[in-house]
């Protein structure tokens, strides 16, 4: 066999190799979480299947399991309203290396093993700083990031479920759409 011939069949051994990423990127990473102006919270995100990972005293990082997403990580600190989002998986570039050079059992390998997936590298669960005490912790926990027709919603099915009185439900409905 000749050298040349070598060569390119080391190259392209070496380019589908790298391509793959339960080799080169395996199936964990390290994912920060930050909470914006609330440093101290607890995180705790739940994947698709029920796995759980959790972020102390914030900002702070953890390792993660990929392939299973979407997550959805909620943070909360005491007198604090708690705070979600949820975090969908981008494919990584080494996974289109291995479809581009052929190699597609190295691409089933790292969707089957989630590698060939990638949360973000840091997210910001926005936690807004507590509410003035001289309000009902249903107002409170309003407090958060939710736009006001959500807001809304959440009252009305709390006056549903009995938590709040019907006056309670009009004060708050009322300061909810003076805002607008």
């Amino acid at each position: 066999m000749s050298r040349g011939l070598l060569a390119i069949l080391a190259s392209a051994l070496y380019l589908h190799i790298s391509g793959c990423a339960t080799i080169t990127s395996g199936t964990m990473q390290q994912m920060s979480v930050d909470t914006g102006d609330v440093v101290g919270a607890t995180c705790v995100g739940v994947d698709k299947v029920g796995r759980s990972v959790e972020w102390q005293n914030t900002p702070s990082s953890a390792q993660v399991r990929k392939g299973d997403g979407p997550m959805t990580i909620t943070c909360s600190k005491v007198d604090h309203p708690s705070a979600s989002i949820t975090v969908n998986e981008s494919l990584t570039t080494n996974t289109f290396g291995n479809v581009l050079l052929g190699g597609l059992i190295g691409a089933g390998i790292d969707a089957a093993s989630g590698a060939a997936q990638k949360y973000p590298d840091s997210v910001t669960v926005p936690m807004k700083i507590n509410a003035p005490l001289s309000t009902s912790n249903s107002e409170r926990e309003l407090a958060t990031v939710y736009p006001i027709d959500v807001q809304l919603q959440r009252l009305n099915a709390e006056k549903e479920a009995g938590s709040l009185s019907e006056q309670e439900f009009q004060t708050q409905r009322r300061k909810l759409l003076d805002k607008l």
